[in-house]
């Protein structure tokens, strides 16, 4: 929710100021570019660069129909005065600069207006990319708001030259529908997702639309169950690094893909069903794929034993230790950890923060899919983006490269389809949204909403929506390194949200999205939305959780700052009792009040503890990622993970509360499980402020457990930051309460006090 956006602001005037330059034609050289009429004349100082071009405005250009229809892109030349031959070649340039020009060099003698030409129509053919490993397609060409000729000789001097308007002429040819070079492994393991690649004949005006080209592919399983799921568009992109600053541009030709997950060993067969404009043109053969047993991890799900709590569907417990890293910089956080800023370097990033949650044993984080950093779909003021229905695919292929870190460290991702700044005045995002008809971007992003409300009421938005929706259900819906999709971060902060919710739009878009979505995704997966403040948002907007079918609640934990931690934990266990896993997914509210990186270390360390003890699937994950990384705090979740290791909270028994503490220093939070009872004691006075160096420890506590019945138990109590036993003996107990004497402690203690096998 704290998201700072001056530095954003301040890039996004810049960046338009310089972008919105007039459409119209240009003669530019080594020092000048100036807007001319056609036809027009100039004179051209061959020791420099020359070019002629048409750019269109920024805030006007869309990609053109015309132009895909057409096969050749031409332009007519005429020199005088030219002493020899000049030479040129046509280019294409889109706003980020990715540039292709024309293999062949045309070469322009003096005299006669000469027509020069060159096909459009061909992928792969006629344009190779320059300075990048792109291989030309039909969406270079449209994306393509700078045309030109650029003219060149060996020899110095001054040309004479007249121009005549670029023109697109002529018509693409259309070939017979074939799938080309379809390549997958024959054989797979369980719970590894399965990748086909393969080629399509034909070019598409939009090939992430639907409506006009729609790629499925049928997929039956070893018990001969035939279920169908979208493929998808792609392209390859490499990342470059100049210094620290990354940038990413596109690698080889676009292609087709689907991707599944085999759930259970045995053989696989798929086959490709290709529709245009709602008309199936092509039906291809069964493709078979051998599937072996593995001991790979399985995806998520919400357990079938306690259906507070989460497993995997190869049957482990999954109470996951997390963080939010929303994006891969987080600047307010920089500034409260009293650290430099550091520059943005994109995927290293991000892979940096996921080795050390490797190493700190965290298991989950959130990314977001917003504007600044991994959306789909953002405003063409934005590089990389062209408003609504157009993907970007440098983030889908960065996507790719974090959910591949991810696994290999071991973590799964809770990844945000939108969050609230989107359609909202908080965070104000809404005056960036492709949607929105009243940005000065409106043309270029082909935007269609009167108002943020509308987004949830009209067919055409929900239409829209749905498209992405299968286009990040195709691509990602099968890898089980997802743990959840989280439809809207902050849902109720978006514009109009209580009579949203009052006449139902809400309600009725959360469940056609959902199903949506659950019909077009080649396993189960965990999807819901996401509420601000406390556990007290949640409760008011209960129905859009129980009512709509998600899988789980999510919220925050910002709270009044004079309430710590465990208090506010201890209220949200008492509250939240429905038979659902519930999340936090966000916390960390003295970093905004205070900004001593004490205040939030004590948030964290606190907020980590006690929220294992309050009736959550997993303890909060701070927002403050950027602060936690910069300062080495990851031993708090270190210390939280190693406890938990061979605990299973799943059982028929569950019961929160908080133990006696013989000392008024002291407090105790505890859950009681079937065959164990899980604990924690501190000193309550640290919870605002984490102490810089260790207190004198406090000696003589004791805590009292209720209700233990007679066994035989072991008991060990843990060191919190180590997550090491510090202490262990053997309990021979008469059924009835037990006394606990804590040892020595500067914070805190955990215990887990369990059946001795």
């Amino acid at each position: 929710m704290f998201w700072s956006k001056k530095y954003e602001l301040i890039l996004f005037l810049l960046f338009v100021t310089c972008a919105l330059r007039g459409n119209g034609y240009f003669f530019a050289d080594a020092q000048r570019e100036t807007p001319l009429k056609t036809p027009y004349a100039a004179t051209m100082d061959l020791s420099g660069q020359n070019r002629f071009f048409e750019r269109i405005d920024r805030k006007k250009f869309r990609p053109d129909i015309k132009r895909f229809n057409a096969g050749c892109l031409t332009a007519e030349v005429r020199l005088t005065d030219a002493s020899a031959p000049v030479k040129c070649r046509f280019y294409l340039k889109n706003k980020e600069g990715i540039w292709y020009q024309s293999v062949r060099e045309f070469k322009i003698d003096s005299g006669a207006w000469q027509k020069l030409s060159v096909r459009i129509d061909r992928p792969g053919r006629d344009w190779c990319g320059v300075e990048h490993g792109g291989v030309y397609s039909a969406d270079d060409l449209l994306c393509a708001s700078e045309i030109g000729l650029s003219f060149y000789r060996t020899e110095p001097g001054k040309v004479k030259t007249e121009f005549r308007k670029f023109r697109f002429e002529g018509k693409r040819e259309v070939r017979p529908l074939t799938v080309n070079s379809l390549k997958y492994p024959a054989a797979g393991a369980v719970n590894r997702v399965v990748e086909a690649r393969f080629d399509l004949s034909r070019e598409y005006f939009n090939a992430f639309d639907p409506d006009e080209i729609s790629v499925d592919f049928e997929l039956k399983d070893p018990a001969g169950k035939i279920t169908r799921h979208p493929a998808f568009r792609g392209r390859d992109q490499q990342a470059a690094y100049y210094h620290a600053q990354e940038s990413v541009t596109p690698l080889g030709k676009g292609y087709w893909a689907l991707r599944f997950l085999p759930r259970t060993p045995g053989g696989y067969q798929f086959r490709l069903r290709i529709a245009e404009r709602g008309r199936e043109l092509l039906c291809g053969d069964w493709n078979c794929f051998t599937a072996e047993k593995s001991n790979i991890p399985g995806y998520v799900q919400v357990s079938e034993k306690n259906p507070h709590f989460f497993e995997l569907s190869t049957g482990e417990f999954f109470f996951p230790v997390g963080i939010n890293i929303h994006t891969n910089t987080d600047r307010a956080g920089s500034h409260l950890s009293g650290k430099p800023i550091y520059p943005d370097q994109g995927l290293r990033d991000t892979f940096n923060y996921f080795e050390e949650c490797r190493k700190s044993g965290i298991s989950l984080v959130e990314i977001w899919m917003a504007g600044w950093t991994l959306a789909l779909e953002h405003t063409a003021a934005y590089a990389g983006y062209y408003g609504i229905g157009r993907y970007n695919m440098a983030n889908a292929w960065k996507l790719d490269r974090i959910l591949e870190k991810a696994r290999e460290c071991g973590i799964r991702v809770n990844l945000v389809i939108d969050n609230h700044g989107r359609l909202s005045h908080v965070d104000n995002e809404w005056n960036r949204n492709p949607g929105n008809k009243k940005t000065p971007f409106a043309a270029a992003d082909g935007a269609y909403l009167e108002n943020a409300q509308d987004y949830f009421r009209k067919e055409e938005a929900f239409r829209q929506n749905w498209k992405r929706s299968r286009y990040i259900a195709a691509r990602w819906g099968a890898d089980p390194t997802v743990f959840s999709f989280e439809l809207w971060s902050e849902l109720d902060l978006v514009i109009d949200f209580g009579n949203l919710r009052k006449d139902g739009s809400l309600e009725k878009w959360i469940i056609r999205t959902r199903e949506d979505f659950f019909r077009m995704t080649p396993r189960p997966v965990l999807m819901t939305v996401h509420c601000c403040g406390t556990f007290h948002n949640i409760r008011a907007s209960e129905k859009l959780f129980a009512k709509t079918g998600v899988t789980h609640y999510a919220g925050d934990a910002y709270r009044d700052v004079r309430q710590p931690m465990p208090d506010h934990f201890c209220d949200y266990r008492h509250h939240m009792k429905r038979p659902i896993p519930v999340m936090v997914t966000e916390y960390g509210d003295q970093g905004v009040r205070g900004g001593r990186v004490a205040k939030l270390r004590a948030e964290l360390h606190f907020g980590l503890w006690s929220g294992m003890f309050a009736r959550l699937a997993a303890p909060p994950m701070l927002w403050w990622h950027e602060l936690v990384f910069a300062n080495k705090l990851t031993s708090h979740h270190k210390g939280v993970a190693e406890y938990l290791k061979g605990v299973d909270f799943r059982g028929k028994k569950l019961d929160y509360y908080s133990p006696a503490v013989n000392n008024k220093e002291c407090r105790a939070m505890a859950v009681a499980v079937d065959a164990g009872i899980y604990g924690w004691v501190f000193r309550h006075k640290f919870s605002g402020v984490y102490p810089d160096k260790q207190p004198v420890p406090l000696e003589g506590a004791a805590l009292t457990l209720v209700n233990v019945p007679a066994g035989k138990w072991q008991l060990r109590w843990f060191d919190t930051l180590k997550g090491e036993i510090s202490a262990e003996v053997i309990v021979q107990e008469k059924a009835g309460n037990l006394v606990l004497n804590v040892p020595a402690m500067s914070i805190d203690r955990a215990f887990r006090l369990e059946v001795l096998k």
